[in-house]
């Protein structure tokens, strides 16, 4: 049984380019780059878990349309001084409170 997860930490803000994560290049936002690497290794059994944790309501909706789980970040982690371990934590847990079980 594969386990473990790929957490993709996307937020909505950036004070050098607003939106980021959701700029169309290549046909696709940038995110879902990110997202379809990370299913391919689900599908190729690399992975068991892929999840989006975003502040950003249309970026967790692109994610949740790709096949990723959706985990609504709280402000506080996802301002200028949030740190991606704190932000990766709490996607963790709730990734595992959202499934019910340990990752």
């Amino acid at each position: 049984m594969t386990t473990g997860a790929v957490i993709i930490l996307g937020r909505g803000g950036s004070k050098g380019l607003p939106g980021k994560n959701e700029r169309v290049i290549g046909g696709r936002a940038c995110v879902l780059w990110s997202i379809d690497a990370a299913l391919a290794a689900q599908r190729a059994g690399a992975v068991g878990v892929v999840a989006v944790s975003s502040d950003s309501a249309s970026m967790l909706e692109l994610a949740k349309r790709a096949g990723a789980h959706a985990l609504e970040r709280p402000a506080m982690l996802a301002g200028d001084t949030a740190t991606v371990d704190d932000a990766a934590r709490d996607a963790l847990a709730r990734l595992e409170t959202q499934l019910g079980k340990q990752l």
